[in-house]
C-alpha cells in the first residue's frame, strides 16, 4: 500500500485479520481447558472427555505461533530496516492455519493423516523464520543481545515442528509432551518476548543493562541447547532449568521489570497520552515479570532431584504461570501500545484500562493456588477460573476494538 494509505505497513491488514482469528479461536481453547480442569480438579464427568486432548494443540501449537507470526511479520523486519512482505506473510500464515487445523482434525478424528498437517506447519515455520532472519542486521551494538534473543527464538520454532514430525513418524520416541511444550514456551516465546521487550524499552522509559543481558543470553543459549539434548535423551532432562533460572533473573534485573516510575525527568515531559500508555504498559510488564519468575521457580522446584513437589498439579502451576501469567500479561501490554500504531498509525490511549489485567491475574492466581493447595480444587473453582479467562478475552476485544476506532 502507499505511504499515504491507511495502513503503515503492507502486512498491517494481515496482522489485524490474524489477530482477530487468534483471539476468537482462543475462546474454543479456553472453553475446552475449563471443562478439562473441572474434570481434573472436581473429578466430574462433563461428557467432553474425548475432546480434552485438543486443548494444548489449540493453545500452544496453533494460536500462540499464529498470533506471534501475525504480529512479527509486521513488527520485526523494521527493526533492521527491512520491508514486510504481504505475500510471504500470507503464504506462511496460510500454511500454519491449514497445517495445524489438519493436524488437530487428524489427531481428533482420525479422518486425516496428522503427518500432512505436521509437514505444512513445519514449512510455515521455515518460511516465517527465513523471512524474518533475512532482514536481520547486527549493525547496532546497542541492540546486539536483544537481536540475538530474537534470532534464537525464531530458529527454535522450526526445531519444535521438526521434532514433533519426527515423533509422529516414529523416528523419535518416549519424549514427554511436557518437554515439547517447554520447547515452544521456553525456546520460542520466552526469548522472543525478552528480545522485543529489551529492544522496545522506550515504552517503559528504562535503560537496559546490556552487560547483564549478555550473560543472560549465553545462559539462555546453554539452557535451550541442554533442553534439546534432554529431549534427545543425551543429558538429564531437568538440567536446562538450572541454566535458565539465572538467565531469567539477569533479564529481570537488566530490564528492571518491576520499574515503579520513570523518574521526574520523564514524568515532567509526559502528556496525558504518554503517561496513560506508560502506566498501562508498566502494570502489565510488572505482572508479567512476576509470573515469569514464579513460573520458572515452580518448575525449578518441580525438576529438583528427589523433589516431593513433582506431581502433575505442580507442573500445571508452573506451566500456566508462564502461559497465562507471563505470556498473557506481555501480550496484553503490546496489544494496547503496539497494535494500533503498527496497523493504523494510531497511538491510542483513551480506551486503555486495567479490567483485562485484573481479570487475568485473579484467574491465574486462582489456578496456581488451587494447583498447590488441594482443598481449593473443585469443579466450581475450575469454572470460576475459566469464566474469568473468558472475561479477559471479551474485555480485551472490547478495549482493542475501541482503541482501533479511537
Amino acid at each position: 500500500m502507499s505511504r499515504g494509505g491507511r495502513h503503515p505497513f503492507p502486512t498491517s491488514s494481515t496482522t489485524l485479520v490474524v489477530m482477530w482469528i487468534a483471539i476468537s479461536t482462543v475462546i474454543t481453547g479456553v472453553a475446552i481447558g475449563m471443562f478439562w480442569l473441572a474434570s481434573l480438579w472436581g473429578g466430574v464427568s462433563t461428557g467432553l472427555e474425548h475432546i480434552y486432548i485438543l486443548h494444548p494443540y489449540i493453545m500452544l501449537t496453533l494460536i500462540t505461533p499464529l498470533f506471534v507470526m501475525g504480529v512479527a511479520y509486521t513488527l520485526l523486519p523494521p527493526f533492521w530496516g527491512g520491508k514486510p512482505s504481504k505475500y510471504v506473510a500470507g503464504v506462511g500464515i496460510s500454511l500454519l492455519i491449514g497445517g495445524e487445523s489438519a493436524y488437530i482434525v487428524g489427531i481428533y478424528s482420525g479422518y486425516l493423516d496428522p503427518l500432512v498437517g505436521g509437514v505444512a506447519s513445519l514449512l510455515a515455520s521455515i518460511v516465517f523464520t527465513a523471512s524474518i532472519l533475512s532482514t536481520v542486521k547486527f549493525e547496532n551494538k546497542l541492540f546486539l543481545y536483544p537481536d540475538l534473543f530474537i534470532t534464537s527464538s525464531l530458529s527454535t520454532l522450526p526445531i519444535f515442528y521438526f521434532i514433533r514430525l519426527m515423533l509422529d513418524l516414529g523416528v523419535l520416541w518416549r519424549v514427554p509432551n511436557s518437554h515439547l511444550y517447554l520447547i515452544i514456551i521456553t525456546g520460542f516465546i520466552t526469548p522472543l518476548i525478552i528480545g522485543v521487550s529489551t529492544r522496545t524499552m522506550k515504552f517503559k522509559f528504562t535503560t537496559v543493562d546490556m552487560r547483564l543481558l549478555r550473560v543472560s543470553f549465553y545462559l539462555f543459549l546453554s539452557s535451550i541447547t541442554t533442553l534439546l539434548l534432554g529431549v534427545a535423551g543425551l543429558v538429564w532432562r531437568g538440567l536446562w532449568i538450572y541454566l535458565l533460572y539465572p538467565s531469567i533473573i539477569l533479564y529481570s534485573i537488566s530490564y528492571n521489570v518491576f520499574e515503579r516510575s520513570p523518574g521526574e525527568e520523564y514524568l515532567s515531559r509526559m502528556g496525558v497520552r504518554d503517561l496513560t500508555r506508560y502506566i498501562f504498559f508498566r502494570r502489565h510488564i510488572n505482572a508479567g515479570g512476576f509470573w515469569l519468575l514464579a513460573g520458572y521457580t515452580i518448575l525449578l522446584i518441580y525438576y529438583s532431584p528427589n523433589s516431593i513437589f513433582n506431581d502433575v498439579f505442580i507442573w500445571d502451576a508452573g506451566l500456566h504461570s508462564l502461559t497465562l501469567g507471563f505470556m498473557g500479561n506481555y501480550i496484553l501490554a503490546y496489544l494496547g501500545v503496539m497494535i494500533p500504531p503498527i496497523t493504523l498509525r494510531k497511538a491510542a490511549y483513551r480506551n486503555l484500562n486495567s479490567i483485562p489485567l485484573a481479570l487475568l491475574n485473579i484467574a491465574i492466581s486462582i489456578r496456581v493456588l488451587a494447583d498447590v493447595y488441594t482443598p481449593l480444587r473443585s469443579a466450581v473453582t475450575a469454572y470460576i477460573h475459566g469464566i474469568l479467562i473468558l472475561g479477559v478475552v471479551a474485555s480485551t476485544i472490547y478495549v482493542l476494538a475501541r482503541s482501533l476506532r479511537e
